[in-house]
């Protein structure tokens, strides 16, 4: 047995899902489908980056540890002592400079 499924969609979503759909040979039928399965397998919605109460999903410890090591990696911290006539454009021009040096 199936069950037949309505929803309001803007026509201008619609319009330009049917064209990827038919790029890719599937129907709107596939395309519920692979979302059904997608939410039973998952337990969330394809591409979905809030949770229902539209609060930002919790990040997992690897995340938090990743992005704490990128901050870290890309923030000056302000304990380091800086001569007076130091030159933030010009240091990182040498970086940059470096990093090209080091690709030749």
């Amino acid at each position: 047995m199936s069950t037949m499924i309505t929803a309001r969609i803007p026509d201008e979503v619609v319009s330009q899902g049917r064209l990827k759909l038919q790029e890719l040979g599937a129907s709107t039928t596939d395309l519920v489908r692979a979302a059904y399965d997608y939410l039973i397998a998952e337990g969330k919605l394809p591409g979905a980056s809030r949770s229902a109460s539209g609060s930002l999903s919790a990040l997992t410890p690897g995340q938090k540890a990743d992005l704490q090591a990128k901050l870290e990696a890309a923030t000056l911290h302000p304990c380091i002592n800086l001569p007076a006539n130091w030159d933030y454009k010009e240091a990182l021009a040498e970086q940059v400079w470096d990093s090209y040096e080091a690709l030749a």
